[in-house]
């Protein structure tokens, strides 16, 4: 996502990557913090099927003349969109039932 916010992929590039997982293709690696691990589901506790996907994303400016300053206020406010999609899917989560454990 992030060689995608800055220009260096392509929506064409990632969706060639996966209708064609033979084909070695490297991304590179991206700064960690824009990383976000969605889930973890074992065999015995899996995760809720339905999806809370209630949230947009502010696009990315792609102007040409584009400045330092604008990416960074663009950069800083998906960091508090990102955190505040996170903390929604939190609350959604909490809402499963309680499973008690067996001492």
């Amino acid at each position: 996502m992030f060689k995608l916010s800055t220009g260096e992929l392509t929506v064409e590039d990632i969706k060639g990557a996966i209708d064609k997982p033979e084909i070695s293709v490297d991304f590179g690696v991206a700064p960690p913090d824009w990383l976000v691990l969605w889930g973890v589901s074992w065999e015995k506790f899996q995760l809720p099927v339905e999806e809370n996907n209630n949230f947009t994303f502010t696009e990315v400016p792609n102007d040409k003349a584009m400045e330092r300053t604008m990416r960074n206020r663009w950069e800083h406010g998906a960091r508090l969109e990102m955190k505040s999609m996170l903390y929604h899917e939190w609350s959604y989560l909490g809402r499963l039932p309680i499973v008690k454990h067996k001492n």
